[in-house]
């Protein structure tokens, strides 16, 4: 349900703003440097991201 109120209010907020809002497609953990490549570049241990063309947050778990 946390998502669906995230989303909502974003989209709200995105129309106030007369944009659109694209919810992210994932939230994906992991390890080191065993983490999603984003658009070719590697994921760096220890770290969170944003990729912007995969549109997915990616962060390290330790």
């Amino acid at each position: 349900m946390r998502g669906f109120q995230t989303d909502h209010r974003w989209a709200r907020q995105f129309r106030a703003w007369g944009r659109s809002y694209r919810p992210i497609r994932s939230f994906t953990a992991y390890i080191g440097t065993r983490g999603p490549r984003c658009d070719g570049a590697a994921s760096d241990p220890d770290n969170a991201f944003y990729c912007v063309p995969g549109h997915f947050i990616a962060y390290d778990v330790r």
